[in-house]
């Protein structure tokens, strides 16, 4: 019997979130009516539900909202939420694939065909914002000891760790860029839009091509604009690859992990 009931209440939900997507439910004929229509009751809690969703997307994609405008984004986040449904009941984590909305959308993707990127970007950071915060510091000791290893080969058998609150974006844009340039005028005019009379955005040649790592480093979200190469080496890092087996145009680029201090240590590869 308690399996028939939980299984009555899962029928339920379904058809409610079917209802909220505008599909084919009978989650209406559940609703009692009053001075609204039961129809009217979930339309109701349609527009609060897609209201709720749409403050979430505005806060996980500012930079894309300061882009398009209120109205532009208000109408885009829309057509995300009744495409790309909720599946759990923790909203903090919605906003996932938003970018392949945007491409979706011809007029947008048209006109700014870089903001799909610029979503991706953000959505990187959420992603890394909501991971456990790590205290960067690399054991130049043990770095040491391999290089001075009777081990010749032991430096070569190992490859440098790489926090795993890092992520890379490679672009035809200069998403890194532009990125910064509109979360610089948020925080100084204190809105989500600038004028058209003070763009910001003119000196910007949006096409160039960048790869930006994103990463957390304590409690704060830093991006840097690295090279091919530089990301190639990141990447082979990832894959927990031996550094003999890296390029020398990978291994060229070491130096620039300490630089840009994308490493906290270095470990024994396995692929023999």
């Amino acid at each position: 019997m308690k399996y028939a009931v939980n299984n009555e209440l899962h029928q339920l939900q379904s058809a409610f979130s079917d209802a909220l997507q505008y599909k084919p439910s009978y989650a209406s004929t559940t609703i009692k009516a009053t001075t609204f229509s039961a129809e009217q009751h979930l339309q109701i809690y349609r527009n609060n539900f897609i209201l709720s969703l749409t403050d979430i997307l505005s806060a996980t994609y500012p930079a894309v909202l300061a882009m398009i405008g209120h109205d532009c984004f208000v109408q885009l986040a829309r057509l995300h939420i009744l495409h790309s449904p909720l599946t759990q009941g923790d909203v903090s984590h919605y906003g996932e694939g938003f970018h392949r909305t945007i491409e979706n959308n011809e007029t947008i993707n048209k006109a700014l065909p870089y903001l799909s990127d610029l979503a991706q970007l953000e959505w990187y950071r959420d992603i890394v914002s909501r991971m456990p915060s790590q205290q960067h510091g690399f054991p130049f000791e043990k770095l040491q000891h391999l290089q001075n290893s009777e081990n010749a080969d032991a430096f070569g058998q190992s490859y440098f760790h790489i926090p795993a609150a890092t992520y890379v974006l490679t672009s035809q844009y200069s998403v890194g860029d532009l990125w910064h340039i509109l979360d610089g005028e948020r925080l100084n005019h204190h809105a989500s839009e600038f004028s058209s009379a003070d763009d910001p955005l003119a000196a910007l040649d949006i096409d160039q091509p960048q790869t930006v790592v994103i990463q957390l480093r304590g409690n704060e979200i830093l991006m840097q604009v690295v090279s091919s190469d530089l990301k190639a080496l990141i990447i082979h890092c990832q894959q927990q690859k031996s550094l003999q087996q890296a390029s020398p145009q990978m291994l060229e680029q070491l130096p620039l992990l300490f630089e840009y201090q994308l490493t906290d240590d270095i470990v024994e590869a396995n692929d023999g």
